[in-house]
């Protein structure tokens, strides 16, 4: 079973509803909180069936949505969410409610400062960190002690989520796997499927297979089709 639901792409986090299929152990930078009544989620530390699940930043996990729907939430570094947030949450799951669970999101808390977030806007267009770094007016070495500082992760991780982020976008933008590399920065095709792989569990092939409708606010980047559109 492919994944089949509704996705949206914010700067600072993502949120997704709907079915999907047993993933293998994966992990990424974003802290995860997962919700489900027959979901199952494993980590190093124990095994969770239903209810509300978090999981840490850079946590390795596995997720078994065990055939009903689930509603994922992706808080990047310096995001969280209240207890109030979090109960507002599961009232939107448990009303299916796409919609107030977004615009529940749209008000998390961030605690980033303002030149890790000039950064991080260089690195989620596609730009490298000598890049990133002349923007703020930095040395590399400097600003990989002030992001490390920040979100706890250094640069090259950070970079490495974000080139992963444009490259889903271009995807969903309608770009084949290797123009979705290319776009993105990576060595090849085959770079972006380990990559993709490795951190969100799924393939490129099995994104574009997937009956995902992607809604995303993020800033713009190049299209090889000439214009983004989402599907």
């Amino acid at each position: 079973m492919a994944w089949d639901g509704r996705l949206h792409v914010a700067a600072r986090w993502a949120l997704y509803l709907g079915r999907g299929e047993a993933t293998p152990p994966h992990t990424h930078l974003p802290a995860k909180w997962v919700i489900g009544d027959d979901v199952t989620v494993r980590t190093r530390e124990r095994s969770r069936r239903g209810g509300t699940v978090l999981v840490d930043a850079s946590a390795p996990h596995e997720v078994e949505p065990g055939g009903g729907e689930v509603l994922l939430v992706y808080l990047e570094p310096g995001v969280s969410l209240s207890p109030e947030a979090t109960a507002h949450l599961r009232d939107a799951w448990a009303a299916r409610s796409f919609d107030r669970a977004k615009a529940e999101l749209s008000h998390v808390e961030q605690r980033i400062p303002a030149r890790v977030r000039l950064a991080e806007d260089v690195l989620r267009r596609g730009g490298d960190l000598q890049s990133a770094a002349a923007r703020i007016g930095l040395s590399v070495g400097r600003l990989s002690h002030v992001v490390s500082e920040a979100i706890a992760a250094p640069p090259a991780r950070l970079r490495a989520w974000h080139r992963l982020r444009l490259a889903v976008r271009s995807i969903a933008d309608g770009a084949s796997a290797t123009e979705a590399a290319h776009l993105a920065g990576y060595a090849d095709s085959a770079h972006f499927s380990r990559h993709c792989r490795a951190t969100l569990a799924i393939t490129p092939t099995m994104l574009r297979q997937s009956a995902l409708t992607v809604d995303d606010e993020t800033p713009p980047s190049p299209s090889p089709r000439g214009t983004a559109r989402n599907r």
